[in-house]
């Protein structure tokens, strides 16, 4: 039979470095709920929808860097034309428009794109493909309502 070891034990120690591991498992878990419920990407806190007059702006609040973020906009043509208005700082950033475009101009502060009214039916999906990280604020404009929307961008 051998000898039992003697180990020296700090008690207020182990309990302070347990108290350590609960405040890290309590972080890591609230980390987890808010990843789940959209703060780094889709997800109920992430969504926003606007509404002004007759048009409609929904997107996600947060975005990831060269990912593919919808931004749909909704909206009742005046005539043929179903038109919308973007701030030129966000317009580098647009990756397409669902449906195509029938016309595209470019001013010095903003972009233009016009839609066939039948074939943008109650809306058009503008997806932007952001290049950097950060925070991005633009302007849409549908009709004579306009919209700020932002959106963060994470690498």
């Amino acid at each position: 039979m051998s000898a039992p070891l003697e180990l020296d034990q700090d008690m207020s120690l182990q309990r302070r470095m347990w108290l350590v591991q609960r405040v890290g498992w309590i972080i890591g878990g609230l980390f987890l709920i808010a990843a789940l419920a959209g703060a780094l990407g889709e997800g109920v806190i992430s969504h926003k929808k606007e509404q002004a007059g007759n048009a409609t702006l929904e997107y996600e609040r947060v975005a990831r860097r060269e990912t593919p973020t919808p931004v749909r906009i909704e909206g009742k043509p005046a005539d043929e034309t179903f038109e919308v208005e973007v701030d030129r700082k966000i317009a580098d950033a647009i990756d397409a428009w669902i449906p195509d475009p029938r016309e595209t101009v470019v001013g010095p502060e903003t972009v233009t794109a016009r839609f066939d009214a039948f074939a943008a039916g109650a809306g058009v999906t503008m997806r932007l493909k952001h290049p950097h990280a950060g925070s991005t604020n633009a302007g849409v404009r549908v009709g004579p309502n306009r919209f700020e929307f932002k959106q963060f961008v994470l690498p």
